[in-house]
């Protein structure tokens, strides 16, 4: 195994995009207003986020995997025809949930 390899983290990207097409495709995004309910595009990101969640429970995903985690979904949407509002928000909050903090102890504060 290559020491900058990110073959994990690429595969998780795919899984997520795979998931999202299949939930929300990208032509219901691209249709006229008021085909797909802001519900539907809220629950899809959030049970995306889940799956990276998922992932990330044995090996926590450093800086640089989440860096190209986050590359290739943007890539792999966009090839699928996602609008970039949909992509920026979905990689954000992708972002958001693998940067908390999970061990339960309150953050520092200053």
């Amino acid at each position: 195994m290559a020491w900058w390899s990110f073959d994990t983290e690429w595969s998780l990207a795919q899984r997520i995009v795979d998931y999202i097409q299949h939930t929300l495709p990208a032509a219901l995004l691209t249709a006229p207003a008021g085909v797909v309910s802001a519900n539907k595009i809220t629950r899809t990101i959030e049970h995306a986020c889940a799956l990276a969640l998922q992932a990330q429970q044995g090996k926590r995903i450093g800086y640089l995997g989440k860096v190209a985690l986050l590359y290739r979904l943007r890539a792999r949407l966009a090839d699928f025809g996602y609008p970039e509002s949909f992509i920026r928000i979905a990689t954000e909050a992708l972002l958001v949930e693998l940067s908390r903090r999970r061990t339960g102890a309150p953050a520092k504060t200053q």
